[in-house]
């Protein structure tokens, strides 16, 4: 199913020239948005609602916010000690199908900052900062056991797995108008000793990049019928650049602008796998992220792209008491889209 589904995506989307153009148009839609808009949680709001209702062929790309009626945040140890910090402010879904079954599903929550100005390192000239609350910090990038604090997941206890790195991450708004999106263990990385991440520096650093989930052990060792090799290029090359390791599928840990985030939102790069072709990876983010998309979308998450995969209680369905924007990028590679 996997190398289908690759050699599927491959021909209809990334080697696709209408698919970078209309890669492009969302990407003069989303700067149109962030520079119409000042403080942060407007920010958010109006980020997601323009992200809403993208399509091409069998991509969809859909987001609610659910409102909550209380404070929302999820209780863990930080440093032997006990607090409550919000999870994150959006979560990102990635949902891949073919024939309306589960190929995989990431997920990432996102916290989003807006910018300061303050000099850079070795410069006078101001740069872009963000102060980053280091608890919050503390959950994102490592995931202790943590509960929730009300609403949705009240006094629900989860551990995920986190092992590509990037299940937890930034979105940094920019004073110009754009946007750099980091993973928490690379914002922990490339912050300064004041708790805060510089745009500046963030270019000059060494980025670390999260681990791939998606490589050579999830395939067929015989890709000869399915590889037309370009000139130059042998099949195992060809098949290894991307089959072995493709440019979509994959977990990306850094994007510096608003144009790199659109590519891997839409090559499927963001987030930390909980199930693989009807594997489950990782129960607990599963299970979590399950509800999420029933808490956002109904009904229509079971119906029109799970076959009940999800057998989730009708209460969750009323109880919207968590405050969190959830955008779902979904891909329906099969015949019938």
């Amino acid at each position: 199913m996997i190398r289908k589904v690759v050699q599927k995506f491959y021909d209809d989307y990334y080697n696709s020239t209408d698919f970078r153009v209309w890669q492009n148009r969302f990407v003069n839609d989303i700067y149109s948005c962030l520079m119409s808009v000042g403080k942060e949680i407007p920010t958010v709001t109006a980020l997601c609602d323009v992200m809403s209702e993208k399509r091409y062929r069998g991509l969809h790309i859909e987001s609610k916010k659910i409102h909550s009626r209380s404070t929302s945040g999820v209780n863990f140890e930080c440093r032997g000690k006990s607090v409550t910090k919000e999870l994150a402010d959006m979560v990102i879904v990635s949902l891949v199908t073919l024939d309306r079954q589960i190929v995989f599903m990431k997920t990432a929550f996102i916290q989003n900052k807006r910018a300061t100005r303050q000099n850079a390192l070795h410069t006078s000239q101001p740069s872009d900062s963000w102060v980053i609350d280091q608890e919050q910090l503390f959950l994102l990038k490592n995931f202790p056991t943590f509960t929730g604090a009300s609403g949705l997941f009240n006094d629900i206890q989860f551990s995920f797995l986190n092992h590509s790195r990037s299940l937890g991450n930034y979105g940094l708004f920019s004073s110009n108008g754009d946007m750099t999106f980091l993973t928490a263990q690379n914002v922990f990385h490339n912050q300064n000793s004041n708790g805060r991440v510089v745009f500046d520096s963030i270019k000059r650093s060494n980025i670390i990049f999260s681990k791939s989930h998606i490589n050579h052990e999830y395939f067929d060792k015989d890709y000869s019928r399915y590889c037309n090799c370009p000139g130059g290029l042998g099949c195992d090359d060809w098949m290894r650049l991307y089959f072995y390791n493709p440019p979509f599928f994959r977990n990306y840990s850094y994007a510096l602008d608003v144009s790199e985030v659109v590519k891997e939102l839409t090559y499927f790069n963001i987030g930390d796998l909980s199930i693989i072709v009807g594997h489950v990876t990782d129960a607990e983010l599963y299970s979590y992220t399950g509800k999420l998309l029933l808490a956002a979308f109904g009904h229509k998450i079971n119906e029109v792209y799970f076959r009940d995969y999800f057998n989730v209680e009708d209460k969750v369905l009323e109880m919207d008491d968590i405050d969190v924007n959830v955008v779902l990028s979904h891909v329906e590679l099969g015949d019938n889209r």
